[in-house]
């Protein structure tokens, strides 16, 4: 099983109840892809716009290794999906999304088969990052 890697601005824990019905939170986050494909670039240049002017922005990113991460913006602009790829310019990608969106917005890093979260905030480090994702040093 591929475990995918998520970036929501709601935490994940609210559907973790499957029969719980109650209202579930929503956000007005809306991140323009260009706009953020400029500044991401910046901090990764690996960063290739792979689906330009599509409803919804795909992204790769090469690594040294020659693996490739996909990471797509979707969900009304606001929600990444990543890859299990955890090289150096994957947790750049995931600190350039959380520099980007203002702070006013929270944001959740999580993985598909967790309900656990790590709460990006400005001060978030790669090594947290990593530590989340359970690799050790």
């Amino acid at each position: 099983m591929s475990i995918t890697w998520f970036v929501t601005p709601y935490d994940p824990k609210h559907w973790q109840d499957p029969l719980d019905r109650g209202k579930k939170p929503t956000s007005d986050l809306h991140v323009d892809g260009s706009e953020f494909y400029q500044f991401a670039r910046s901090r990764v240049p690996e960063l290739v716009d792979y689906n330009p002017g599509a409803s919804f922005s795909m992204y790769k990113i090469s690594n040294d290794d020659g693996t490739t991460l996909r990471v797509n913006l979707y969900q009304g602009n606001q929600i990444i999906s990543l890859d299990n790829t955890p090289t150096p310019p994957f947790f750049d990608f995931v600190l350039a999304y959380r520099a980007f969106v203002s702070a006013q917005y929270p944001l959740f890093f999580f993985n598909s088969s967790s309900w656990d979260s790590l709460q990006l905030t400005s001060k978030t480090t790669k090594q947290d990052l990593r530590k989340f994702m359970g690799y050790v040093g």
